[in-house]
């Protein structure tokens, strides 16, 4: 395939943007399931990984990504840099592989501004800054590169696309479940480029095949992690799906507080929620922009939000896959807006609000990690100094840093990768001390 000197700017354009949005993320410590991926899968042999593969009975069937995660682990080792290196290049990569998608439908400036602002959407840091976010980086590229391959042979005939196609569908099923949206995505595909509906059976019957077998382990294992919700979960993850790429708030900090303070306390203390309102005037604005495709392109969002509308919580990395297609309602409105001046003042404003709320988001996760990175310095000098028969209790650890996760899954496993590896000290009390302060509580010798 040639790549035009304009397609090459555009690339060397994104990976400029990609790093002035997340560079200053560049070594941010492990939070959370981090310490999954790095200790636990870091130290799993890759016998035992690959074993993984014929263990269909798991509440969660997702081998690859352990096996990413050790690869990543045998090069690089705990390096966090090195880890979050890893997920902004895989972000870069979907950036690239959406706006040779576009291409197929767009002109090349279209497709490029469209591109933009996916890459620059706010709603994609927790994705891209939480290390443990590279599951949904990773499916999204399967689905990316399946769909462009799949267009490709559309066009051109050619069997190895399509082959290429079907491979790289099956594997997204051995990295996460909700690749089973994407051959209902391809019927819109296929009716858009009216072509032949058969071509979409292979991806059905492997759907099918995977359903069977997966569907009644589920229904045996259920739990909160992946138990369907109705009511008012239901509407609120629909709302935040298709606002949550618009307007951008801290919706991981007012999730949180809605625990306790209800919905008045929640707007007392968060007045610019109150910018939701504007949310349906602006796919209304779309809707009246691109009348002749917005619905099937809203279809076709909906349809990739359905492997997460019933999930209990709503993280910003759910939103990244839809917000390929709002960010194409969004881009298409703006950019048909006929006056030339208003079209890439729009524009213009729209990336730089994005950009701007990517950063202030990424600051968040960055404090986060200290706070992290606070905790395991510390809990490594306490462990060091305790003596036989003597006991450490945490008080206070922080389940999250306005809502970026800290400790969210508990410390048992934080315990364990600091026994395994170096812990470096940052601050040493007096040797009389009998605790130790640090920003989420206090860990007391007894």
């Amino acid at each position: 395939m040639k790549i035009s000197r304009s397609e090459i700017s555009y690339i060397l354009f994104f990976s400029l943007m990609a790093t002035l949005l997340y560079i200053h993320t560049m070594g941010h410590y492990f939070l959370s399931d981090d310490f999954n991926g790095v200790y636990r899968f870091g130290q799993m042999s890759f016998k035992t990984i690959f074993a993984g593969f014929t263990n269909l009975n798991v509440q969660l069937y997702r081998p690859f990504i352990p096996l990413f995660n050790k690869i990543n682990f045998v090069l690089f080792g705990d390096n966090p840099l090195f880890w979050n290196l890893i997920n902004l290049i895989l972000n870069l990569c979907n950036t690239i592989l959406f706006f040779y998608i576009l291409r197929h439908f767009l002109k090349k400036e279209f497709a490029f501004f469209i591109s933009l602002l996916f890459l620059v959407n706010f709603s994609h840091t927790e994705a891209v800054v939480w290390m443990s976010g590279r599951t949904t980086l990773l499916i999204s590229m399967v689905f990316l590169i399946s769909s462009l391959y799949f267009i490709k042979f559309i066009e051109t005939k050619k069997k190895i696309y399509f082959i290429i196609s079907v491979i790289v569908y099956t594997l997204g099923f051995f990295t996460k479940e909700n690749i089973f949206v994407f051959p209902l995505v391809l019927v819109f595909l296929v009716y858009t480029r009216k072509s032949d509906y058969r071509y979409t059976i292979p991806y059905f019957v492997i759907m099918l095949l995977f359903a069977a077998v997966r569907i009644p382990v589920i229904y045996k294992l259920q739990s909160t992690t992946i138990a369907v919700k109705y009511g008012f979960n239901f509407i609120k993850n629909a709302i935040y799906i298709f606002s949550a790429t618009l307007i951008p708030l801290n919706y991981a900090k007012i999730e949180d507080q809605f625990a306790y303070m209800g919905v008045i306390g929640v707007i007392k203390n968060n007045p610019s929620i109150i910018l939701l309102i504007f949310v349906p005037f602006i796919y209304y604005f779309a809707y009246i922009k691109s009348k002749k495709h917005f619905l099937i392109i809203f279809t076709i969002a909906v349809i990739l939000s359905l492997p997460v509308i019933f999930l209990p919580g709503s993280g910003e990395r759910y939103l990244y896959l839809p917000s390929t297609v709002i960010s194409i309602i969004i881009g298409y409105a703006i950019l048909t807006v006929k006056n030339y001046k208003i079209r890439y003042t729009l524009l213009s404003a729209v990336i730089i609000i994005f950009s701007t709320a990517t950063i202030i988001k990424g600051n968040i996760w960055n404090r986060a990690s200290y706070i992290s990175h606070d905790i395991v310095n510390q809990t490594g000098f306490v462990k060091n100094r305790i003596r036989d028969g003597e006991s450490v209790y945490f008080k206070n650890l922080p389940d999250s840093y306005e809502g970026a996760y800290v400790l969210r899954n508990g410390i048992d496993v934080i315990l364990k990768y600091i026994d395994s590896c170096n812990v470096k000290i940052t601050k040493t009390p007096d040797n009389n001390s009998k605790s130790i302060l640090y920003s989420g509580g206090i860990l007391r010798l007894k």
